[in-house]
This record gives C-alpha cells, sequence and structure tokens, in this order.
C-alpha cells in the first residue's frame, strides 16, 4: 500500500474535497540511488522537494510517498486542460534540472524521468480515494508509454464500432489484485488480500500453479489456486547478483518468466541476467548474462556473455532456452551446453527478413514472446511494427502471422494478416493452435484463429479503463501485457495498468 506525507511548506491541508489528483513517478531510487551515499540521497531527495513546492500553484498540495512518487491535489476551479497544462510544463522544467549533478559532477549529462497520471476528483465515484486510484492506473498507463509522459483517466470514450468478436458468450473476473492500489505478497494471501505493483509477465505448470513477474516489487509471485505468495525474490531490487537461495535473492524489475516441469526461468532484466530456479531444492543459478549490459559472448559459455535488458522467454521440447534481448533487438539462444548465440534478428531497427532466415529478420522490439513446443514455433510480439512474427524451429525462417504492419484497430472478422494491431505486447497458443495476442495499444485481447487464418477480439472494447463486468466483450483493461494458458484450460491475462490478473473462461471455441 502506497503511504502519503505532506511535504513542509505546504500550508495547511484542505477539508474539502480537491478538483484534480496527480500522481508523479520519478525513476530515481530505481537507476540512480544505489550509487550515492546516504547524505548525497537526502540532499537529492530535498532539492527535489524544494522544486515541486517551489512551482506548485498556490492552491494545490504536494505529498510524497514512501517510494519514488509525488501527489499533487488541485483545489482550484479550473478545468482540465489547464491541469494538463500544467503537468506538462511542471515535466518540461524537472527535466531541465540537475538534481545529480549537484551532488557528483560526473551525472551532469543525467536526467531524472517524470510520469504523471491525472485524474478528475468526483464525490459521486468515492471521492479522493477513488481519485487516487484513478490517477495511480493512468501513471502506469503513462510508464507503458516509455515514461515522460502525462496520462489523463479517460472519463468518456466512445465504442469501436468495428469490432467483431469470437465468442460475445465469453465471462471474464478478475481473479486478484485490485485497481488503482498496489502491494506486495510477502507471505501467503488470500485472493481477495493480493496485491501486485505493476505485473509484467505471466506463466503456468502443468499441475495448476500459475506464476507472474511482479515487476516493481522485485519478485516472482506464485499462485497455488488457493494463496498468492513471493517465491523468489523479497521486494526489494539490487544492482548486484546475490545468488543461491531464492529468499536471499534480490531482482531488478523481472519482465520476462517461464516454467517447464520443476524449473522456473526469470528475466533480470535491471541487472541483465536470467536466472534458473529449481523449484525443488528452491535455489537459483545464473543461467545467461554477467550482469554488465552490452553485447558480447556469441559461441562462449551464457553466463559469460552480456545481456541488454533481457525481456520475454521461452523454453522448447528440447530444453533450449530463447531470451528476447530487448535493448539489443535479438533474440538469443542457450543451447543444452549452456553456450549463447544470436538466434533471430540483426540487431538494426526495420521491418525485413520475412521468407529467409530468423538471423536475416530486422524487429521494432520484441516484448513478449510464445511457443508451441509440439509444433516447433516461436512467436514474437514485433511492438513497433504492430504484428506477430513466428519462426519456425526446425527451418530457422520467419514470417509475419498476423498485423498488416500499420498501427490501428481493424480488420476482426478477416484475414489476420490484413489487420491493423497497436503495439501487440504478448502471445500465447491454446490447444487449438490459436494464437492469443495481448494488444497494449488497442486495450484489449485479440485471438487468430489458425483455422481460418482470421483475427478476431476475444476480451476488451477497445478503450481503457476499469473493468469490473463479467462480460468479456465489454471489459476494460488498461495496458494488457501478458497472456497464459492455464492447466485448467483458461486464459490467465495480466491488466498492467490495473495491477491485477484477470481470468477468461476460454475453452477455444465459438
Amino acid at each position: 500500500m502506497m503511504h502519503w506525507k505532506l511535504l513542509e511548506g505546504n500550508s495547511t491541508n484542505c477539508n474539502e474535497l480537491p478538483k484534480f489528483v496527480v500522481i508523479i513517478d520519478l525513476d530515481f531510487f530505481i537507476r540512480y540511488c544505489k550509487r550515492f551515499d546516504k547524505k548525497a540521497v537526502e540532499k537529492i531527495i530535498n532539492e527535489i522537494n524544494q522544486f515541486f513546492l517551489k512551482n506548485k500553484t498556490k492552491d494545490a498540495f504536494v505529498y510524497q510517498s514512501d517510494g519514488d512518487e509525488y501527489m499533487f491535489e488541485f483545489y482550484e476551479n479550473c478545468n482540465l486542460k489547464k491541469i494538463q497544462d500544467y503537468i506538462q510544463l511542471l515535466k518540461n522544467n524537472f527535466r531541465k534540472q540537475h538534481f545529480l549533478m549537484n551532488v557528483d559532477y560526473n551525472y551532469r549529462f543525467a536526467r531524472l524521468s517524470f510520469s504523471a497520471g491525472i485524474s478528475v476528483c468526483k464525490k459521486e465515484e468515492g471521492g479522493i480515494k477513488f481519485a487516487r486510484q484513478k490517477a495511480l492506473v493512468a501513471l502506469n498507463q503513462a510508464k507503458a508509454l516509455r515514461r515522460n509522459c502525462v496520462v489523463c483517466f479517460p472519463e468518456k470514450t466512445v465504442r469501436n464500432n468495428n469490432i467483431v468478436y469470437f465468442n460475445k458468450k465469453l465471462e471474464l473476473s478478475i481473479l486478484f489484485g485490485k485497481s488503482g492500489i498496489k502491494g506486495f505478497c510477502n507471505d501467503k494471501k488470500t485472493l481477495e488480500a493480493a496485491l501486485l505493483d505493476e505485473p509484467q509477465s505471466i506463466a503456468a505448470d502443468s499441475r495448476g500453479n500459475i506464476y507472474i513477474a511482479d515487476q516493481n516489487n522485485h519478485s516472482i509471485v506464485k499462485f497455488d489456486g488457493i494463496h498468492v505468495y513471493s517465491i523468489v525474490g523479497n521486494g526489494k531490487f539490487s544492482n548486484h547478483l546475490t545468488k543461491d537461495s531464492v529468499n536471499k535473492a534480490c531482482l531488478n524489475k523481472p519482465t520476462g518468466i517461464t516454467v517447464k516441469g520443476t524449473l522456473l526461468y526469470i528475466t533480470d532484466t535491471g541487472n541483465d541476467v536470467v536466472w534458473k530456479v529449481d523449484m525443488n531444492s528452491m535455489r537459483m543459478t545464473v543461467l545467461a548474462g554477467n550482469g554488465v549490459p552490452g553485447f558480447e559472448g556469441d559461441g562462449i559459455p551464457a553466463i559469460e556473455a552480456k545481456l541488454n535488458k533481457p525481456g520475454g522467454i521461452v523454453i522448447d521440447k528440447e530444453d533450449n532456452i530463447y531470451i528476447n534481448d530487448i535493448a539489443n533487438n535479438l533474440i538469443r539462444k542457450v543451447g543444452l551446453d549452456g553456450v549463447i548465440t544470436t538466434y533471430a534478428g540483426t540487431g538494426q531497427y526495420g521491418y525485413a527478413g520475412d521468407g529467409t532466415d530468423a538471423c536475416n529478420a530486422t524487429f521494432g522490439e520484441i516484448y513478449g514472446m510464445g511457443i508451441d513446443r509440439e509444433a516447433g514455433e516461436i512467436f514474437l510480439a514485433d511492438y513497433h511494427n504492430h504484428c506477430i512474427r513466428m519462426i519456425d524451429i526446425q527451418t530457422h525462417m520467419i514470417c509475419t502471422v498476423a498485423g498488416c504492419g500499420i498501427q490501428g484497430y481493424e480488420g476482426d472478422g478477416d484475414d489476420a494478416l490484413k489487420a491493423k494491431l497497436t503495439r501487440p505486447v504478448a502471445v500465447c497458443v491454446d490447444r487449438k493452435k490459436n494464437i492469443i495476442i495481448a494488444e497494449s495499444g488497442n486495450h484489449c485481447i485479440r485471438i487468430l484463429e489458425r483455422k481460418s487464418n482470421k483475427i478476431y477480439t476475444l476480451a476488451g472494447d477497445g478503450s481503457w479503463g476499469i473493468g469490473s463486468v463479467k462480460q468479456a466483450y465489454t471489459f476494460r483493461f488498461a495496458n494488457p501485457n501478458a497472456v497464459c494458458l492455464g492447466a485448467d484450460n483458461k486464459l490467465y491475462v495480466v491488466d498492467e495498468a490495473n495491477n491485477r490478473i484477470c481470468l477468461l473462461n476460454y475453452e477455444g471455441e465459438k
């Protein structure tokens, strides 16, 4: 749970209901604060506090969280556009500041990021409590857009009339997590009590367990069918590799997981390594990466290689591991001999290579990956190319299976290659070989029906928000960014900006 403290220097707190709430996130604590001593950190924080107090409007109050968030409450009678313009100006001025240089000249070119979520406070919606929740959802949405963005929670939306649903009878429920509220499952929690903080990926084992990369809690969470609890990581981040026991492990923004048998694999994105966890002994070892960001090491042991922001990860039926090396714009492979090689991509940014060897391909940033182990097919969510690519493991050829490469939300009920997608971020395969796609930009889940090669919408209505209804076709996600099929044949969806896991009763049939 977030705890807010009114900054010293504010006037007496107002008892009236604010008109607007803004929550701002900085990246200071994760990216930089471990590089300075306690005295330097306190100086930087004090300068940030003074900046916000100096630049606030007279009718605003500024709060600081116990993390790297700040909150503004505005009491003046003005319109939303004025608040948006003010926060944009505040962001621009903040980004010009040299907070770090003032304690270490070596950081004279460093800039802190500034992301913000804005909400309108309405008494009939629950007042300040719900306004803060909406602002946090909007903030998460802003961060999903690569930081340094300002996003307003939508008060009105227009329904997309081009949507064709796969099955309008499908029902969707919220399994656990709460919109606009974040927390950490440090011990066993019931579904009602379980909270997350920007979950990023999800995986299922054959025994019915679900695993989630809880990014901002720097941990891996397990749902065993009854309770939710952290199994790797202690809720604190670290820039140092802590080996062996999962109880002592300190991860740094993990974003990818996969599981096979009793082995769990984690992409520790902030530490530029991939971990292997033996869930029998609960011991962990480094599978790939030496903890130094970069591109180096093809043809040598994977633990000596350099990765740069590893993300998605899958494992094939022969136990080869495929890693999305995000900042290098490549797919790397770790073979059974522990040697790492480049499996797909040239490292260049683009959209080329279809119909040729995957090593000739260019990507527009890959995020999530999926695999059909039996068919030997790897699926890639090509984020900025707005499409889904497929690599045939046997032939090593790459092709596009969904999306025409143009951003949009069109094509339902027609050939998947003619469809428009927007920032697909994750993909999985169901038991009927259909391809399930999480589209972060369209806030929906789409499905490529393999037998017809047609694409449909499975859940979501194309607008983002806080969904609570049972019907999948009217439900509203906010940046859905991961999907997996459970052992129960149900579809699990990570509703990232809403900090929750959703469950779709889906059997692969219309």
